[in-house]
């Protein structure tokens, strides 16, 4: 599955919710949802946003790091979900602009974790959780208009189309 982000530009990165990371590969699109009439919610702010168009860009790929572990190291400095935020802000500005050159799977081995080594040094380590479900979600790779193919932390593969 990460194989498809292999040889692609990553752009796009930012921290989301909690410690999760999503970062966006190879060229870019625009997504755009155009306004909705049939709001079925009564809650003020989400008709308010449903009723306008919404237009974002997204990569080829997004990359989303959801309930996994991660480090982005950057030669010897090594930045982690507990990091000061500025340092994780840094470390996914530098990511920006370099190409995936391989991805390192070792989650059938005893260590559990996969990484994805960049051109210009990066490198950001996924490692598995002991303390959620396996049925939770390490990361998905989403691609534009096409499937989200999400692994399990049990390390079950799960895949299905999307429409945006």
């Amino acid at each position: 599955m990460l194989e498809d982000i292999k040889g692609k530009l990553a752009w796009g990165s930012k921290r989301g919710l909690g410690n999760y990371l999503t970062i966006e590969f190879g060229e870019p699109h625009l997504n755009i949802r155009e306004p909705q009439s049939d709001i079925k919610s009564t809650i003020p702010s989400v008709v308010k946003l449903l009723r306008k168009r919404r237009v974002w860009l997204v990569g080829d790929y997004q990359l989303w790091i959801q309930d996994c572990d991660w480090e982005i190291i950057e030669g010897e400095t090594v930045h982690g979900g507990v990091s000061p935020v500025d340092g994780i802000n840094k470390a996914l500005e530098f990511i920006d602009g370099q190409i995936v050159i391989d991805i390192i799977n070792l989650v059938e081995a005893a260590e559990k974790k996969i990484v994805i080594e960049f051109d210009g040094g990066s490198k950001i380590h996924l490692s598995w959780r002991l303390d959620i479900t396996s049925a939770d979600t390490a990361f998905s790779l989403k691609e534009f208009r096409g499937k989200l193919t999400s692994i399990l932390l049990s390390g079950i593969e799960k895949s299905m189309e999307h429409s945006v």
